[in-house]
């Protein structure tokens, strides 16, 4: 019998003893941390050479509502831009370790999940929202409605081809159909089979209204205006189709060119961005003829020689200014450009983080991971939310929403 107690007592040991180890397991798991943001001033900025402006005062003035950190696995996370309709702030979140997309949902007010729904494929390449319905590219071009998350409509692709983020004239979508880099080089260069396109969908039933094969080398969105279709490719042609039926209006083509971004119109000029070596530039084209108006050279402004990194520089005109990025060597410069004259009219102090989009909103210019420029005088402040933005940001009122590398979303307002 003192054998058998003494088993139970050992036992009871060796339970409790596991028991807790289990216990202090769980209390050392904690939760993610909503980041508190600060306003602090960029680091490292003497040892930029271009650097001009004096650094900025501590200026807190945006606050933190809340931040929804989004199921998952793993660390490796890609967050499309998000967008904003009716009060629910949609993007996909793609995870390719995972190799899932989830479609989301969210309240903008508090950043409760509204809705959630898996993709067949491949995450959101940007989108654009009417009449309450999300359209946006990937290995398929998709319509949903925001409101419940359902999809209405899809088009898929062939030959492992994506489509772009499309653009929206009327009730009419515009897309390109592309072979991502990846693939490209599995396949071939422009002797490929396998060739890119400009499409035209409609809208509300997704039937695709015609199709125009292009070169070589499209990757990115088209801009609309002037009844045409404004595109770029990466084999240096740009070109201007008309929207309604797909027809050849004019093209151009510059052996020095390298077009990866989406360009901006007005109803003068459509403008690009082309980079190649230290000679990534900004061109200002005649919207009717394709005519060279003015160039603007980054690389002449800041008196380096050497790659500043445009290839994903979207210029967004506000106002009758362009505003673009250019990042040399570790930390990028936001310049604000004369869109008639191609004259600088400031440009910002050295900036970290991805500058790739500009975002333009209640008098700021907002870019990277997180800063908030003066829109007249390019004064910028950090806004610190002390994680690393992955997204383009988007601002709603006085509200800025931006997804970080970890998969979570983050929803600041202004003071």
């Amino acid at each position: 019998m003192k054998k058998v107690g003494k088993s139970i007592i050992r036992f009871f040991l060796v339970w409790m003893l596991i028991f807790g180890i289990s216990n202090c397991a769980k209390k050392e798991t904690s939760t993610p941390v909503s980041p508190s943001p600060d306003i602090s001033t960029p680091s490292n900025m003497d040892k930029n050479p271009f650097y001009t402006f004096p650094y900025m005062d501590e200026n807190p003035f945006y606050t933190l509502l809340w931040s929804a950190f989004i199921e998952s696995t793993s660390i490796h996370n890609s967050i499309s831009q998000p967008l904003i309709d009716q009060n629910i702030l949609v993007f996909t979140k793609t995870s390719p370790a995972e190799n899932f997309a989830f479609l989301y949902g969210l309240d903008i007010d508090t950043g409760k999940t509204l809705w959630k729904e898996q993709l067949k494929q491949g995450g959101m390449w940007g989108g654009v929202i009417w009449n309450g319905t999300l359209f946006f590219g990937g290995t398929h071009l998709y319509a949903y409605d925001v409101k419940s998350g359902k999809e209405l409509w899809s088009i898929p692709s062939k030959d492992e081809i994506s489509y772009s983020a499309p653009a929206l004239s009327g009730s009419t979508l515009f897309a390109c159909k592309y072979l991502p880099n990846d693939y490209r080089r599995k396949y071939g260069s422009s002797e490929s089979r396998i060739k890119d396109s400009m499409v035209a969908v409609d809208a509300k039933t997704g039937e695709i209204l015609w199709e125009k094969n292009i070169e070589d080398g499209l990757v990115n969105a088209p801009a609309i205006g002037n009844g045409l279709v404004y595109f770029g490719t990466f084999d240096g042609h740009f070109y201007a189709l008309e929207a309604e039926t797909g027809i050849e209006r004019w093209k151009i083509k510059k052996p020095d060119w390298r077009i990866t971004a989406t360009p901006a119109v007005d109803d003068e000029n459509v403008y690009l961005v082309s980079w190649k070596d230290a000679d990534d530039s900004v061109y200002a084209l005649d919207a009717f003829t394709g005519k060279e108006r003015w160039i603007f050279t980054p690389s002449s402004i800041l008196k380096i020689d050497e790659d500043i990194n445009m290839d994903k520089s979207t210029p967004v005109l506000s106002e009758g200014i362009l505003f673009v990025s250019a990042r040399p060597s570790y930390l990028g410069v936001v310049f604000a450009i004369q869109s008639k004259t191609g004259s600088m009219v400031w440009k910002s102090m050295p900036l970290d983080g991805s500058l790739e989009t500009p975002t333009i909103a209640q008098n700021k210019v907002y870019v990277g991971s997180l800063y908030a420029l003066d829109v007249d005088t390019g004064e910028a402040y950090k806004v610190n939310i002390k994680t690393e933005a992955q997204t383009t940001i988007t601002a709603y009122e006085d509200k800025v929403f931006i997804g970080d590398s970890y998969g979570a979303i983050h929803a600041l307002q202004e003071k």
